[in-house]
């Protein structure tokens, strides 16, 4: 019966350390993975924020909101669900060097710009609600040799989500919805 008990105990101290140690290994390893998602989020490839277009051609963006002719800035309806889409850009009068397209200052492709016509892909962060910027990028050293850019804005919009209700048998009537809304 002493076996029994110390066995008992034994394994009941042995639970208490694996759960003691797990919840404080959790927590350590949360708070590394928070730190280093402030790192990458404040790390950039490129800062174009203080460049202005530079060089020959020219550079628009097509969505499915429109372009970005002219200085306009298109608006994509979005969705916390859509993990990636695919804009085109539209380039003109370029030299067909070697540039580098940048979304937010991350570098998303590298190709030679012709007057072409390219798609690139947006990921989770370059869909996420508000404005972005798409830049191309040729450097002669560390002079900005070719510098065009484009915004592009993502929106959220509310009626997307009853809608999202609505097919999942959740959500209110689009009738009752819209008279909430004026």
């Amino acid at each position: 019966m002493k076996k029994l008990i110390l066995l008992f105990g034994a394994a009941m101290l042995m639970c208490a350390t694996l759960f003691g140690c797990g919840s404080s290994n959790a927590d350590t390893q949360n708070d590394a993975s928070e730190e280093n998602d402030a790192k990458n989020a404040s790390a950039k490839d490129f800062d174009g924020s203080n460049c202005v277009d530079t060089g020959e051609g020219t550079m628009i963006i097509s969505t499915p909101g429109g372009t970005s002719e002219g200085g306009n800035i298109p608006q994509v309806a979005g969705s916390k669900d859509i993990a990636l889409t695919q804009f085109t850009v539209e380039l003109e009068g370029m030299d067909n060097s070697i540039c580098t397209l940048y979304v937010d200052g991350m570098e998303n492709d590298k190709f030679n710009a012709c007057d072409t016509q390219r798609t690139f892909t947006l990921y989770e962060n370059d869909l996420t609600e508000g404005i972005h910027t798409v830049e191309l990028v040729r450097m002669d050293g560390d002079t900005v040799a070719i510098y065009k850019s484009a915004q592009y804005e993502i929106v959220f919009y509310i009626v997307s989500c009853i809608a999202k209700e609505r097919r999942a048998g959740t959500g209110p009537s689009l009738v009752n919805a819209q008279r909430k809304a004026t």
